[in-house]
């Protein structure tokens, strides 16, 4: 079974693991559909609608590890989701902007 949070090393209560993501995102979000968020905190979801539209998929952990270092990518991405997030703390608007900076720019306000 899996934790039902998990380490995040910026400061956020109840950061919950990306896996809890997959399913959802893949049974539920097409190809081009959008994935809201409204309670955003980190940002896991956004960064796992970016994961799955890079991988196609649910990533294994190394493609996890690599995305995250911008080391390796598909020159294809396999899906166009799109995300919304709302989050009303500034503060963990900003943990969630830095946790997305490796997938792109994409502005937090």
């Amino acid at each position: 079974m899996e934790q039902t949070t998990q380490p995040f090393k910026e400061a956020h209560f109840a950061t919950f693991p990306l896996g809890i993501c997959w399913n959802p995102i893949l049974s539920s979000a097409p190809k081009d559909g959008i994935v809201m968020d409204i309670f955003a905190g980190s940002g896991t979801v956004a960064e796992a609608v970016e994961l799955v539209n890079i991988y196609g998929k649910k990533p294994t952990g190394e493609q996890v590890k690599q995305s995250r270092s911008m080391k390796t990518r598909p020159l294809t991405p396999q899906g166009s989701r799109r995300w919304i997030l709302v989050e009303i703390n500034p503060k963990y608007c900003q943990i969630a902007q830095r946790r997305l900076d490796p997938y792109g720019s994409f502005p937090i306000n």
